[in-house]
């Protein structure tokens, strides 16, 4: 019985620490270029992976989600 209570602490932690670090993560400023062909190709190369950046976000999201579901899951039984 004692394994299964520090296997239940150690998800535990493990659930707080992800979704604190998810909350904590510093994002990345986009810095334009001083030449503006440059500053144009880079805003056109963004524009055109904006929906593969939407689309693997989402897929982040959701499998995050179903990790959390399991470890609750776990924890709780």
């Amino acid at each position: 019985m004692d394994k299964q209570l520090i296997i239940k602490f150690i998800t535990a932690t493990a659930i707080v620490i992800s979704i604190w670090l998810s909350f904590n993560s510093k994002t990345k400023t986009n810095k334009k270029n001083e030449n503006p062909a440059i500053a144009a190709a880079d805003e056109k190369e963004r524009q055109s992976w904006k929906y593969v950046k939407w689309f693997v976000k989402i897929l982040q999201f959701a499998a995050g989600v179903g990790v959390l579901w399991i470890a609750f899951k776990y924890l709780f039984s």
